[in-house]
């Protein structure tokens, strides 16, 4: 754990705690489920055909109306068609405590450089339509600090969360579940994949455990602890495959995007 501060994002519609769960987040020794208020800024992404909501990808609450995404995300939906749930751990049932609120979509913004080719400038801001209630069990991730952005976090555990796939062939996951992964430098990185990974991406897992995120994660946060709060690090982006040992999961490092992501959430 370092000591810094850490700020929230300057609005003046968002308080400044970020990052700090009531509920304890104990150490992930493997993927395992979650627990109501654990991940207070986990945010679920549906698309609605006609009435009928299906669970496609994660993302985190990181502004007053704000949902940090993938880009892949969101590419293939409109406004219209997503919805995002806030508050869920398990998305079979109806009786959480948390009481999950559904929210539509006002605006999706994708980063503008972003395309399919190569998982480039893979993230969107979703701008939900209205301002969610904190609680417990809904409140904002804090992003890094000034401190944090030129740091690589390299040989840190970090945790990922969502909903994906257990398995590479298995189902996708109605629970929410956690894994810590660790992160790699993007030379040795770049060694298993054959190619250059630029300092926009970061990677993680890819250990003999087989630990990793899965199709369904995609959006969702990669996070640690820094300064006693949980900051985001990572988007859930792409791999090989997912769970295959010495091949770490590659995500979007979102200390290479702060001056948009700022932006965004300022307009």
């Amino acid at each position: 754990v370092r000591q810094r501060n850490i700020i929230a994002i300057n609005s003046t519609n968002l308080k400044p705690k970020c990052g700090q769960p009531e509920v304890p987040a104990f150490r992930v020794m493997g993927g395992e489920e979650s627990l109501p208020g654990r991940w207070p800024w986990m945010a679920a992404i549906f698309r609605d055909f006609f009435g009928i909501e299906k669970f496609f990808c994660g993302g985190s609450l990181i502004g007053p109306l704000h949902i940090l995404t993938a880009a892949h995300c969101a590419i293939e939906s409109s406004s219209h068609q997503m919805v995002v749930r806030l508050g869920d751990v398990d998305l079979m049932r109806n009786d959480e405590p948390s009481a999950p609120d559904a929210f539509r979509i006002a605006e999706v913004r994708k980063h503008p450089k972003y395309g399919k080719k190569g998982h480039y400038h893979d993230l969107a801001i979703l701008v939900l339509d209205r301002a969610p209630r904190r609680s417990r069990y809904v409140m904002p991730l804090c992003l890094p600090p000034p401190s944090a952005r030129s740091v690589m976090f390299v040989g840190r555990m970090a945790t990922a969360v969502g909903w994906g796939r257990t398995s590479p062939r298995g189902s996708r996951s109605t629970v929410q579940r956690q894994t810590e992964l660790p992160v790699w430098r993007n030379y040795d990185c770049g060694w298993r994949y054959f190619r250059l990974i630029y300092s926009s991406f970061l990677c993680a897992g890819g250990g003999r455990s087989g630990k990793d995120t899965c199709k369904g994660d995609s959006g969702g946060p990669l996070m640690l602890k820094y300064d006693g709060r949980w900051i985001q690090i990572g988007i859930t982006s792409h791999g090989m495959d997912c769970g295959k040992p010495f091949f770490p999961g590659v995500y979007i490092r979102v200390t290479e995007y702060m001056d948009w992501i700022e932006k965004n959430i300022r307009e």
